[in-house]
């Protein structure tokens, strides 16, 4: 049973991906952050399992969101969400400690791979980045 949280500029994925969340059994709680800075305000209290995190939002780039909540919490599982599949992006989110990576838009089952991937504490990244 986890609680997961969304961080996206775009209500309309927000809520197309707390849809997709409700179809894997364990995840028990979704709750949804608008920016970066809106999750660092809050991510401590709201003390989520896993975080899906968008990369470009305004304010703070969901990447720099990432490496300063790991730094107040290295234990936090972050995969990162993006339009933007670039070796650089890739490269950023890794050198800032998230634990996945997922281009938009996922399927279900990609959703789902990522999720048990990544609480079981082993990185997901998808094979078609891997060859970078």
């Amino acid at each position: 049973m986890s609680k997961v949280l969304i961080v996206d500029d775009h209500l309309a994925f927000r809520r197309g991906l707390h849809l997709m969340l409700e179809e894997i059994t364990e995840v028990t709680e979704i709750e949804e952050c608008e920016t970066g800075l809106q999750f660092l305000d809050q991510f401590e209290e709201s003390a989520p399992d896993l975080v899906f995190m968008d990369i470009r939002m305004p304010g703070i780039s969901g990447i720099e969101a990432a490496a300063k909540a790991l730094k107040q919490n290295p234990d936090l599982r972050i995969i990162v969400l993006t339009m933007f599949g670039e070796e650089k992006y890739l490269k950023d989110a890794m050198e800032a400690g998230v634990m996945g990576f997922i281009t938009k838009p996922p399927s279900l089952s990609q959703l789902k791979e990522a999720y048990q991937t990544v609480m079981q504490n082993a990185p997901f990244f998808p094979s078609e980045l891997k060859t970078w």
